[in-house]
């Protein structure tokens, strides 16, 4: 497995798993998908997700529920989010979600890190 390209948010500041991140705008390759799907995306606009993984490409995955309503993740590229903030320790709730990954895949996600375990 290839390592994803280093993800770099508006600012020029690298995202990490774990980041808390806002979605600036929508970018504009949204505008091809469907109707609903571009209003998910308009619906998380200015508001933060935490990373969840990132995708081969090194976009990131965030799980919008239940800031947008109804069950989404989108990928996004990552110059239109904001890093909003880098927490020290991953919360209780994150470790679990990357100790089922790790179950699962039998590895930590790529840009997991020990530190903040």
């Amino acid at each position: 497995m290839t390592k994803p390209p280093t993800s770099l948010d508006v600012d020029g500041r690298p995202i990490h798993i774990g980041d808390w991140v806002r979605v600036a705008e929508v970018p504009p390759t949204v505008s091809a998908l469907p109707r609903s799907t571009i209003n998910v995306f308009r619906s998380a606009v200015g508001k933060t997700f935490q990373v969840e993984a990132f995708d081969r490409r090194g976009y990131p995955e965030l799980k919008l529920d239940p800031k947008v309503p109804g069950l989404h993740t989108i990928w996004v590229e990552p110059q239109f989010l904001k890093v909003a903030r880098r927490p020290a320790r991953y919360s209780e709730r994150f470790r679990r979600i990357l100790e089922v990954y790790r179950r699962v895949y039998g590895h930590y996600p790529q840009g997991t890190s020990k530190d903040r375990m």
